[in-house]
């Protein structure tokens, strides 16, 4: 999908794993009329996968990586905004 974005004109802004990182971005965007796209991908484990012990520790709040795409012309601008690079 990244490759889509990237020929499309979007380049990402932040990559996270804080739920409130990724709504800040967004909040922040938002407000400021900047177009873009996310993308989520979870990588933790449930239960019903039969790896409970395996997920032992896990938090289940940093199991899923949020990507935050923004077009390639207001990159510096929504990096300005969102306080910097983020990674």
């Amino acid at each position: 999908m990244d490759l889509l974005y990237f020929v499309f004109g979007w380049t990402e802004l932040t990559i996270t794993f804080s739920p409130e990182v990724y709504a800040q971005t967004i909040q922040t965007l938002k407000v400021n009329h900047i177009p873009f796209r996310t993308d989520c991908h979870s990588y933790g484990r449930d239960f019903r996968s039969g790896a409970f012990l395996g997920s032992l520790g896990e938090q289940i709040k940093y199991q899923t990586e949020y990507q935050v795409f923004v077009k390639r012309k207001d990159l510096e601008r929504a990096r300005y905004l969102c306080g910097g690079p983020r990674y």
